[in-house]
């Protein structure tokens, strides 16, 4: 048998209520849902961002407009949920063309796989 870990999360107390209240309603405890996203992840880790799109209501944005647009949009949404407007990682992007982010994005993931030029 494996060894088992204690996972903790904060909340607001509203938003634990709520979803209490919403798993109770499933016959579902918070640990048994936790549990079986968990596992879920854990299977289909691949699948990440469809999962991500749907908890962060993400898909509607990416469905419509350009990749760029969109790419854009994701960024704006990330930086502020993550509490990083006017951090150096917002000031890092600027004024670089989309095209250089682009190649420098897919040396790095060449080089990650071995594929970069030495």
């Amino acid at each position: 048998m494996s060894a088992t870990v204690q996972l903790n999360v904060r909340m607001d107390q509203a938003l634990r209520d709520a979803g209490n209240a919403a798993l109770d309603g499933k016959n579902l405890s918070p640990s048994a849902f936790v549990r079986a996203a968990w596992e879920k992840l854990a299977q289909r880790g691949e699948q990440l961002e469809a999962l991500l799109d749907v908890v962060f209501d993400k898909a509607e944005q990416r469905s419509s407009g350009s990749p760029v647009v969109c790419g854009q949009a994701l960024y704006a949404t990330f930086v502020h949920d993550a509490g990083l407007e006017g951090h150096a990682l917002d000031a890092a992007i600027k004024g670089r063309p989309f095209e250089e982010m682009v190649a420098d994005s897919l040396m790095e993931r060449w080089a990650e796989r071995g594929l970069g030029c030495e």
